[in-house]
């Protein structure tokens, strides 16, 4: 198999463990992980990446352009979900809870979140470091 597949799949799988991994933790004791919410979006993502990577017949060959993009956009959403979970949970500390003396003292965000949303990027990252160049032949005439 070739060196970017693998890449791939090993970052869609890290991607996947992320959504397993606590989001959030309560001061109470409580832990939220990503597949109380919208971590099953991100969980089915990174497997349509894994099947993206695993499609096509030859395995020691890189992914085509096509299959690459398939691979970029799903990898890309998940990490903009997670990023967009990041500013929510952040966002409750600011004024639009008032009620509320202070959010980040009633919970804090956790690791899962930011393992989900550096997975997608550095799947995108890593599948073009680790595309092997084609050597161009010369015709001669």
């Amino acid at each position: 198999m070739s060196k970017q597949r693998i890449i791939i799949i090993v970052f869609a799988l890290i991607g996947i463990l992320g959504t397993f991994l606590p989001w959030v933790k309560f001061s109470a004791g409580g832990i939220l992980c990503g597949t109380a919410g919208d971590g099953w979006i991100t969980l089915g993502l990174y497997s349509l990446v894994i099947v993206f990577s695993l499609i096509t017949k030859d395995f020691k060959s890189d992914l085509s352009i096509g299959w690459l993009i398939g691979v970029i956009i799903p990898s890309l959403l998940s990490s903009l979900i997670g990023i967009w979970k990041i500013f929510t949970f952040r966002d409750m500390g600011q004024e639009k809870f008032l009620y509320v003396k202070k959010m980040s003292d009633i919970f804090t965000v956790q690791y899962g979140i930011y393992v989900v949303s550096a997975a997608g990027v550095l799947i995108v990252v890593f599948a073009f470091c680790f595309k092997s160049k084609k050597e161009k032949t010369v015709s001669q005439d």
